[in-house]
């Protein structure tokens, strides 16, 4: 099953970068457009079996203003191209780099930073059960409500934790299909 997963996320890390090529250099002349510094926003993340990787987005903020945990949609860091990127989930195209190169998946927990995991151990001992899998573009949390993980990461940790217990083909398939309409309606920030 994994194997057959991992071919699953090459191919369609690899055919979904050729399409959306010409959507990744405009969103990245717009970045560059619209305010100073890098196109990508590239952060610390911990994935599978607690392994260190880089998680790569398009920057949807000022340079250097990425410290806050939480961010509303009134937030005047966010870039006017961040305004349209951060409800459509385009600033998260390229993970698909991430998973071609194996660090994630198409679906899974949220990829967690080093200081949300130190949060997450003081809600549950179980904590760790969702670093037996990769991290995902998208999963059980980005479907209920991207607003929510934050101020509730006790709930957000419990709903990975009953993902990994029950993990199988058909939830990563009905997941990847209600992420569309999260999509569409542009929820989140």
């Amino acid at each position: 099953m994994l194997i057959i997963r991992r071919l699953i996320d090459i191919f369609l890390s690899l055919l979904l970068i050729i399409i959306f090529s010409p959507i990744f250099l405009l969103i990245g002349s717009l970045i560059k457009i619209n305010s100073p510094g890098p196109i990508f926003f590239k952060q610390k993340r911990i994935g599978c079996h607690g392994k260190i990787f880089i998680i790569w987005k398009f920057r949807t903020m000022l340079d250097n203003s990425h410290q806050s945990i939480t961010v509303s949609r009134s937030d005047e860091r966010i870039t006017l191209t961040g305004k349209i990127l951060r409800p459509t989930h385009l600033d998260e195209l390229p993970q698909l780099w991430n998973v071609l190169k194996g660090e994630m998946s198409f679906v899974g927990p949220r990829p967690k930073t080093q200081n949300i995991l130190e949060i997450l151990k003081k809600f549950n001992s179980d904590y760790e059960e969702i670093l037996k899998v990769k991290p995902g573009i998208t999963g059980i949390n980005q479907i209920k409500s991207r607003g929510w993980i934050f101020s509730n990461l006790e709930k957000s940790l419990e709903l990975e934790l009953q993902y990994v217990q029950n993990k199988n083909f058909w939830q990563d398939l009905k997941i990847v299909i209600l992420t569309l309409p999260v999509i569409l309606k542009r929820r989140g920030i």
